[in-house]
């Protein structure tokens, strides 16, 4: 079985959907599928263009050109790379489902679509968003042959298009990616990985965290990933306004082994996100031993309810931070808090996550 995974942005890029494409395709290998991936040519944060073919850890990459603007990137010679494929799997909803679906007449192959919380991260042109996905999406969304939700809230949005297409499938999460053996330390210091995107909120977790700074001044917030949204600046700045130099440090562009330390040197992994799709750092934090301390949109209060580990927080409650920190005083053993993170992070592991995609590549194929 011959899969070609298409995705706007892949390794060397970094990020969630970057990630989840990349352990997906290597868990495929290992199983036997015959995966690989068609991407764009170029990176959004630095510009770089890359190399139309490339092999990265097995998995071999197919890099195409593109024109317009990251959100919706306009790339047609994807048709010429998909043609030797059994299954077309299509991450998020862009260019690339609109147009293979618009085309399938002339490539003929099926498409299985993972939705990736769709383009709803951000409240950024809502009315319109929800007017093309009527429509356009939705018209698109015929075409293929299995919608893979990717989150309980994804499902209900999409199987609103489509029910008997709809399934769910959790993301999977590379457990081995952060650990490093059974936690032996408990550290004050809160670790954020990811964009620096509008909808993370990172502004409102450093205004949450200026309050438990003043409460207990030996805890460190580390705000790890790239910047996004153009927010760098004004994040600096309101740390500076803050007076919290010494407490909050920026680590950009960090690499895997970079990222593995600072989980090492942690004791939680927080985010006062607004909009995620699955909350995939959470859960790789939790692998690593780290607890979560979360807001309360719908993917994090899910991962608590499976769970049972860490905490949901309303970020913009005066207080909270006193109330958290009393909180923890009364659990009192961080390093059993981390162990129990942990073990519950296997059950998203991703040899079990990647049997549920072939079982409906299988399905698809009969």
């Amino acid at each position: 079985m011959k899969v070609i995974h298409v995705v706007r942005q892949f390794s060397p890029a970094i990020g969630g959907l970057e990630n989840f494409v990349f352990d997906l395709v290597k868990a495929q290998l290992a199983q036997g599928i015959d995966a690989s991936v068609v991407t764009l040519n170029k990176r959004y944060d630095s510009g770089q263009k890359l190399a139309a073919k490339e092999t990265i850890q097995g998995i071999q990459i197919t890099r195409i050109p593109f024109i317009g603007s990251y959100k919706y990137p306009i790339a047609p010679k994807v048709l010429k790379a998909i043609r030797d494929a059994d299954i077309v799997h299509v991450h998020a909803i862009d260019f690339f489902v609109d147009y293979l679906a618009l085309t399938q007449f002339i490539h003929k192959k099926p498409l299985v679509v993972s939705t990736h919380g769709g383009f709803f991260h951000t409240k950024f042109a809502r009315h319109l968003k929800k007017i093309y996905f009527n429509t356009i999406t939705r018209a698109s969304l015929t075409r293929s042959a299995r919608i893979v939700a990717c989150s309980e809230n994804d499902q209900r949005l999409f199987a609103a298009l489509d029910p008997k297409k709809t399934q769910l499938i959790e993301n999977g999460v590379n457990t081995i990616k952060f650990f490093s053996g059974s936690p032996n330390r408990a550290e004050n210091q809160m670790l954020f990985i990811g964009r620096f995107s509008d909808n993370k909120r990172i502004d409102l977790l450093i205004k949450w965290f200026k309050e438990l700074a003043c409460l207990d001044a030996s805890f460190r917030l580390v705000i790890a990933g790239k910047n996004w949204d153009n927010n760098l600046d004004s994040l600096t700045h309101l740390v500076d306004d803050l007076e919290l130099t010494s407490n909050v440090h920026f680590k950009l562009e960090a690499s895997e082994e970079e990222l593995s330390e600072l989980v090492a040197s942690s004791s939680f992994v927080v985010s006062a996100s607004e909009y995620e799709g699955f909350g995939m750092t959470i859960i790789e934090g939790m692998a690593g031993g780290l607890i979560p301390v979360m807001s309360g949109i719908a993917s994090f209060e899910k991962i608590h309810r499976s769970t049972g580990c860490g905490w949901i927080i309303d970020f913009e409650q005066p207080g909270s931070a006193k109330a958290w920190l009393a909180e923890l005083h009364r659990n009192g053993d961080v390093l059993s808090l981390k162990q129990k993170s942990v073990k519950a992070a296997q059950r998203y592991s991703w040899p079990f996550v990647s049997q549920q995609f072939t079982q409906v590549y299988q399905q698809v194929l009969s």
